[in-house]
């Protein structure tokens, strides 16, 4: 028969499965592969050409019950090296620092960001994203995963050279979005999409490749009393879309680059 026990002096949880079969609680390790595509002047190209960076980050989620925490464990890395005189790239919303904290009881996220100096804690309600379920499995770190994919417009940041003036522009785009789920858990949860598939994401695609997750690592260990919420001046979604814009706006103009209104 399957025991969960608590290591006490440690804050640290040690979960069987339930009687079904169910993971309650965990940590899943999970490696996160940014693509930052660069269009501009030949002297303002990465070396080797391309027009390409690529950010690895390493992430993990702590889950227990119907709480999840979702946070880096190791600084980002640019796998585009850098030369004197050369453009930095830098993601925004990919902060090293970043946490996010999800109640699926009450569907609510709070998700911590940095602008500058300030930080943020963005507080949310989760949406019913219309997913497209396939028949289509196949296996991830021994769990049978199904496969699930929808299609999100938005609008997306486009930088461009005109006349040797940089310029970022906001354009509409259709961006395709793979999702593989695996049963077996106790709750609907993953680095993304939390609390609409029935599972847990394992692995999670963004546009062909240009955003990719992946599971690397499942544990029933977990040390429950980090999944909290995390700690900074709380402001809604659409404040910080405000606050977020007007800093882009300002970082650009100090470069000399010209910022669509916000969308």
């Amino acid at each position: 028969m399957n025991k969960s026990f608590i290591l006490a002096g440690f804050g640290l949880f040690i979960a069987g499965t339930s009687l079904v079969g169910q993971i309650t609680s965990g940590t899943i390790s999970y490696t996160r592969t940014v693509k930052v595509k660069f269009q501009g002047p030949p002297q303002f190209q990465p070396p080797g050409g391309g027009g390409e960076h690529i950010i690895n980050q390493k992430l993990e989620l702590l889950f227990s019950g119907q709480q999840m925490l979702l946070r880096n464990v190791q600084e980002s890395t640019n796998d585009t090296p850098e030369e004197e005189g050369a453009v930095v790239v830098r993601v925004m919303g990919a902060s090293d620092n970043n946490e996010v904290f999800t109640d699926l009881t009450t569907r609510k996220k709070s998700s911590l960001r940095e602008l500058g100096k300030d930080v943020y804690v963005v507080d949310d309600t989760l949406t019913d994203e219309n997913w497209q379920l396939s028949t289509e499995t196949k296996s991830l770190l021994g769990h049978t995963c199904r496969k699930a994919t929808r299609q999100e417009i938005r609008w997306v940041k486009q930088m461009q050279f005109i006349n040797d003036e940089m310029k970022l522009d906001s354009i509409l785009d259709t961006i395709p979005i793979v999702a593989w789920y695996a049963e077996g858990f106790g709750l609907n949860g993953g680095p993304e999409a939390t609390g609409v598939l029935k599972g847990m994401i394992l692995e999670y695609d963004v546009d062909n490749g240009r955003i990719h997750c992946v599971a690397t690592e499942i544990s029933k260990e977990v040390k429950t009393k980090e999944i909290k919420m995390p700690k900074g001046k709380h402001i809604t979604a659409a404040q910080y879309k405000i606050l977020e814009a007007d800093f882009r706006r300002k970082m650009m103009q100090n470069r000399g680059m010209r910022m669509p209104p916000p969308r």
